[in-house]
Parts: C-alpha cells; sequence; structure tokens
C-alpha cells in the first residue's frame, strides 16, 4: 500500500480541482436579505424574488435535478418564530429556489442565508 503525502492538489495546468464523484459539497453559499453573497463556493449568482423568495444559481452544472439541497437561516428581527424552508419549485441542474415562512406559512426576510448543494457534477 502507498501513502500520499500533499499540502495542495492541482490539475495538471496548476488549477484547482474539480470535485465530481465525490461525497463532498459541490456548491454552498452564504448570503444575506438582499441576496448580496458574503461567502461562497461554485454559486454563480443569488437572487432576491420578493420577502422570503430567493434564487440561487450554482456554477457548475448537476449532472439532473435529483441532488440534495439543504437551506438554513438566521431569523431577521422580530421573526424569531418558528420557521421552515419550502422549496414549491421545481429545481434545475443548475438553479434552486428557496423560500422562507413562518408558522403561518407567511414569507419572512432573513438575516442570513445558507445553502448547499450534494450530488454528482454533469
Amino acid at each position: 500500500m502507498s501513502t500520499l503525502h500533499t499540502n495542495t492538489v492541482e490539475t495538471s495546468s496548476g488549477g484547482a480541482v474539480t470535485l465530481t464523484k465525490q461525497s463532498a459539497a459541490k456548491a454552498w453559499v452564504k448570503f444575506d436579505n438582499d441576496a448580496t453573497i458574503n461567502a461562497s463556493f461554485s454559486i454563480s449568482s443569488t437572487a432576491d424574488n420578493g420577502t422570503g423568495d430567493f434564487s440561487i444559481t450554482i456554477a457548475n452544472a448537476m449532472s439532473s435535478v435529483h441532488y440534495a439541497s439543504f437551506f438554513s437561516d438566521s431569523p431577521n428581527g422580530s421573526n424569531q418564530n418558528v420557521h421552515g424552508f419550502k422549496n414549491t419549485h421545481v429545481p434545475t441542474t443548475t438553479v434552486n429556489r428557496v423560500e422562507n415562512q413562518n408558522v403561518s406559512n407567511a414569507f419572512r426576510d432573513i438575516e442570513n442565508g445558507y445553502f448547499c448543494v450534494l450530488g454528482d457534477l454533469a
């Protein structure tokens, strides 16, 4: 058996390695209430579609629409009641739309949103 020790893995041309068939997050983002991206990996954009309604565009397409996506948030101001993530929109291989609602099913704003994608890249 061989052992490989390294600090950096790069492509043969010196760029970042693309994760394909590995169990790692393929994309993630932290964004604020007006969809401004604070930090991300493999996310090309976020959009504010209205109160508590956001679209997130993945930079590298997934292999199918059958990937796992997760959304969480930190509540905004007086909206610190129990809430839930709802996705009534069919995701594509590059876009996922998330809606944030309170226990009365009313859309509500967030302070920060956290979104992650797991699955295989195209």
